[in-house]
């Protein structure tokens, strides 16, 4: 990490029992987040269409600006 953000960047991990988007969003907005960042697997359209995308839906009902960093 940037030793200029060391002090100002915090995480969180945390259980729950929802789906991993809605939980991230939650979260997100019970915590007054500036931004999420999350990671992807980087599957096909008709993968990510099939099973579904937890980075397509933060992107997409968060908020605040997300970062999706590609695997």
């Amino acid at each position: 990490m940037c030793h200029a953000f060391q002090d100002k960047v915090k995480g969180l991990v945390e259980t729950t029992h929802e789906s991993a988007g809605k939980s991230v969003v939650k979260k997100a907005e019970e915590v007054g987040a500036d931004m999420i960042v999350t990671g992807t697997r980087g599957l096909g359209t008709i993968r990510r269409t099939v099973l579904g995308s937890v980075s397509d839906y933060i992107v997409h009902h968060a908020k605040v600006p997300v970062a999706v960093c590609h695997a």
